[in-house]
């Protein structure tokens, strides 16, 4: 289950403060945190699965020698 987003708090700050407090939670958290935080922005960003792939195509041409 994806968590919810509480779209009613809003916070101003710099981009510079947001990625050293960011850096500095994460690095705080154990490997297996991570992995599942990762996880979770996999499945938002992907819902239904994995995204489609381009097709591999593989053609073999003759040419002139030199």
């Amino acid at each position: 289950m994806l968590p919810r987003i509480d779209k009613k708090v809003v916070v101003v700050t710099t981009q510079a403060e947001v990625q050293d407090d960011d850096l500095d939670f994460w690095l705080s958290q154990p490997v297996e945190a991570r992995l599942a935080a990762g996880e979770v922005l996999r499945r938002m960003s992907y819902p239904n699965g994995t995204t489609p792939r381009l097709q591999r195509v593989l053609e073999i041409t003759t040419g002139p020698r030199h």
